[in-house]
């Protein structure tokens, strides 16, 4: 594969926005899923719900899948990357360590992205405007998220290195993915979320047993079934899509934008407030996004050149 640094068009960065209201709004719907299910549970449902939502779209669409028997290898480790791995990690280091940690943690996804892209894969360049503009953005979630988050720095190393490893996880998920060229974004959601959900179904059945797959919390139950259909099994069609068209590190800026999606679901649903934190990192954000774009400064560049 060429090595490609692609801008992304204005309709990839609505589809990125996109992907983070979707994936956003699942920390919100997780709380009142977890009164119902435990935490190897609700994940089971959530993957068994997206991999029979994706095969209806798939039988809906025809798309035959014999193409994924061709991949299976690549689509089993691609399992395990994007969900498997990173799912139990993140969940193991939030016993110990507060989500808004963890987030700032999670946003170090294009980070480790690019190096992988650039070092391991060889499929991406690095820029320094794209990675300034990545660090930005980091530090626009940190500043976004506010002193309290970062009062669980004095975590066990064990917990914090549970994050970082997701983070890498995701890193090479994301360039694996891109691996998968050939095959329609639809195909690849549906064969991940088909090789993880039978992995994790049977991790559920071994750990809580077919008992801890039921619950009476209707609550619970409806907020698995939307997360499994609109927050997993939709939002990995435009994230594959994204992964195809705009490369690895571009589609896993999407880790940057989260916070920012929950804390505006916060204001909007629950009337929360923004304070003076929020505001700042909102600017970093936007800004190292800017960067990373590149475009508006290609612009002013082109502006101030003189003409011979």
């Amino acid at each position: 594969m060429q090595p490609s640094d692609p801008t992304m068009t204005t309709g990839q960065w609505a589809q990125l926005v996109l992907l983070s209201i979707l994936w956003g709004g699942t920390f919100i719907l997780t709380v009142p899923a977890l009164q119902g299910f435990a935490p190897v549970a609700l994940v089971a449902w959530r993957l068994s719900i997206a991999a029979l939502t994706l095969l209806v779209i798939c039988g809906w669409l025809g798309l035959s899948l014999h193409p994924l028997i061709a991949h299976g290898p690549r689509l089993l480790l691609l399992a395990v990357l994007n969900n498997a791995v990173p799912f139990f990690l993140i969940s193991t280091g939030q016993t110990v360590i507060g989500a808004g940690l963890a987030s700032i943690f999670n946003s170090t996804t294009p980070l480790w992205t690019a190096l992988i892209a650039a070092f391991i894969f060889g499929n991406e360049t690095l820029k320094g405007m794209k990675l300034a503009g990545i660090s930005m953005g980091i530090l626009g979630v940190a500043v976004l998220i506010g002193p309290a988050a970062l009062s669980g720095l004095g975590g066990p190393p064990w917990a914090m290195a549970c994050f970082v490893g997701a983070a890498i996880s995701y890193g090479f998920g994301a360039n694996l993915a891109r691996g998968l060229g050939d095959l329609p974004p639809v195909l690849i959601a549906t064969g991940q979320c088909l090789c993880s959900s039978v992995l994790v179904m049977i991790a559920a059945l071994l750990t809580v047993g077919p008992g801890g797959l039921i619950s009476d919390d209707g609550a619970a139950i409806a907020s698995i079934i939307t997360i499994g259909t609109a927050m997993t099994a939709g939002a990995y069609l435009l994230y594959f899509n994204l992964i195809a068209k705009a490369g690895a590190t571009n589609g896993s800026l999407v880790t940057i934008l989260i916070p920012v999606s929950a804390i505006l679901a916060g204001i909007v649903l629950f009337g929360e407030t923004m304070t003076a934190n929020g505001w700042m990192g909102f600017a970093l954000i936007s800004f190292g996004l800017l960067m990373i774009d590149g475009r508006l400064f290609k612009k002013r560049t082109r502006r101030v050149t003189p003409v011979p």
